[in-house]
């Protein structure tokens, strides 16, 4: 899985949506448009990723780490269980 690095700015396109920029001023591009109900949460979320491999890697120890605590915690199968396991193989792909 790729990283975009960089500073991720929000910016509010309507009252309705919001477009996440990447980019120095001038080179900006565009990552993602957000459109629906929850738009702001949901871009500030977007731009709260990730942006390099160091922080990439430090949130997939974290969830390591949680996936271990449910194991001793929880049984196979619990919703939440599933949720981290799922985050994983998806940073690991």
């Amino acid at each position: 899985m790729g990283i975009t690095e960089g500073q991720w700015e929000i910016h509010e396109t309507t009252k309705s949506s919001c477009h996440i920029y990447v980019g120095s001023h001038g080179n900006e591009v565009v990552l993602a448009a957000v459109q629906n109900q929850d738009f702001k949460a949901n871009a500030h979320l977007i731009a709260a990723a990730p942006k390099t491999k160091r922080q990439r890697d430090e949130l997939l120890k974290a969830c390591k780490a949680a996936q271990v605590m449910l194991l001793q915690t929880y049984w196979n199968g619990d919703s939440r269980m599933d949720i981290v396991s799922k985050a994983i193989a998806n940073a690991e792909a």
